[in-house]
């Protein structure tokens, strides 16, 4: 169950997370639109300044890690009682802190980078980032304790650490591609690289939900389907592009297995 609360604040935010995540949903459909990083990186001189793939990715999630490890410790110290209360904001914010410092460890130890990113996105994804950080916890506080269903945050706690795991499973797979220091793109396999082009984004969508699990709150729940729907069609542009760089590739789905 979710819990909806239609003052102004809800109905301004939840109005503005849904024009928000449909702009860069159609955003990323579009070729000449779509956020520039990754493999997907075009480097020339109408695409303003562009940072190496790991600086822009420290900058991607640097600022939500600093705003969770704030909050986390903010918390962490409050009185027993407040603690008590707020054990969910708690749980939310430890898991949004593990989240981003997963992804700061891989950025530095796990990923072999070759490209480069823009600039003007690695900012508007540090800034999506930042305001979904901020956003889970002042809607996730607002759900009254006798709202809340304990067997729904557990089930949540599960599919994080599932969806984290696996996640991390797959980005060490796409790392292994790369052994012999070479920066070229190679078919990944194994794993469910065997079913689907991007599992590593199945898991993510796995952990967004997991949020969803914990808050039980409406615009967290708009929040990540827009969210998931972005990765979707990431993941529909990445078998495009490896049948564009590659003469044969396997057949398999792009993020779900035997549905899409």
């Amino acid at each position: 169950m979710l819990f909806f609360q239609f003052d102004m604040l809800n109905i301004l935010v939840g109005i503005c997370s849904i024009i928000a995540c449909a702009v860069i949903i159609v955003r990323e459909a579009r070729p000449d639109t779509k956020l520039n990083y990754s493999k997907f990186a075009i480097n020339g001189p109408s695409c303003g300044k562009m940072l190496p793939s790991r600086t822009g990715m420290f900058m991607i999630y640097g600022p939500a890690f600093t705003i969770s490890l704030i909050s986390t410790c903010q918390l962490i110290t409050t009185n027993t009682f407040e603690l008590q209360k707020n054990y969910r904001v708690l749980l939310m914010s430890v898991l949004i802190l593990l989240y981003y410092g997963k992804r700061l460890f891989e950025v530095r130890f796990i990923h072999h980078y070759s490209g480069h990113c823009r600039l003007r996105d690695c900012f508007t994804i540090a800034s999506s980032y930042v305001g979904l950080t901020v956003l889970v916890k002042i809607f996730t506080e607002q759900v009254p304790l006798s709202y809340v269903s304990s067997h729904l945050i557990l089930l949540g706690v599960v599919c994080f650490i599932i969806g984290e795991c696996v996640n991390f499973y797959h980005h060490v797979l796409l790392k292994n591609l790369r052994k012999d220091g070479s920066k070229e793109y190679k078919i990944p396999k194994h794993g469910l690289f065997e079913y689907i082009w991007c599992p590593h984004y199945l898991a993510e969508v796995v952990t967004f939900f997991s949020m969803v699990m914990i808050s039980q709150h409406w615009i967290i729940f708009i929040l990540n389907v827009g969210s998931s729907l972005y990765l979707a069609i990431r993941a529909y542009n990445t078998r495009e592009w490896y049948k564009q760089r590659f003469d044969e590739i396997p057949a398999r789905y792009c993020l779900v297995p035997f549905i899409f």
